[in-house]
Order: C-alpha cells, then sequence, then structure tokens
C-alpha cells in the first residue's frame, strides 16, 4: 500500500475508502485503510506529505485503521498485530484510564 515507496511498510495494507470536504476553506481527507496493524502517527504524517506534494495544496489527513487478516488453507497470509495496551492510542486530551 501507499504510494513513493511506502506500500513496503505495511505489508497487507489497502485503501479501502477515500473521502475529501471542503470545510472553512480548508481541504479535509479521510481515509480507511484496511491493515494488519494500525497506521502510527508518523506514517499518517508520510502520507499526508505525499499527498501534500502530489496536489500542490495542503490537506488536512484523518486515517481509520481497520484491523483484518487475509487468510487462506495454509494460514494467515497477514496476521493482524494488535498493540500492547500501554501503547493504545489515544484521544487528544483524553485522560488515561
Amino acid at each position: 500500500m501507499f504510494c513513493d515507496g511506502q506500500q513496503s511498510s505495511i505489508p497487507g495494507a489497502r485503501f479501502a475508502t477515500v473521502a475529501l470536504d471542503q470545510r472553512k476553506g480548508e481541504t479535509i481527507g479521510w481515509v480507511v485503510v484496511r491493515t494488519p496493524k494500525p497506521l502510527s502517527p508518523e506514517q499518517v504524517a508520510s502520507l499526508n506529505d505525499i499527498i501534500n506534494r502530489t496536489t500542490g495544496s495542503s490537506v488536512i489527513l484523518y486515517v481509520g485503521s481497520v484491523i483484518t487478516a487475509e487468510t487462506s488453507r495454509e494460514g494467515y497470509i497477514y496476521e493482524p498485530k494488535l498493540l500492547p495496551p500501554d501503547e493504545q492510542p489515544r484521544i487528544p486530551n483524553e485522560t488515561p484510564q
């Protein structure tokens, strides 16, 4: 998945949906990715930079990761990898529990 060599960074990841919207003069992109592990903020930043360079504009990018496993009769092709509890993403300004 991803352009400019990003595909190899997450084997098994695929774009599921892409939506763009204009709000208050800003372009906002929502992308849903089916992937065996969540995209990190660094990977989203890299993807956002690629989109900005390619389009020549500034896009605010939000990515949703839908965790999936690809399986054949021989076993998992891409097995889901969930984050340990202490590495779970937190909503900004959310107090830890």
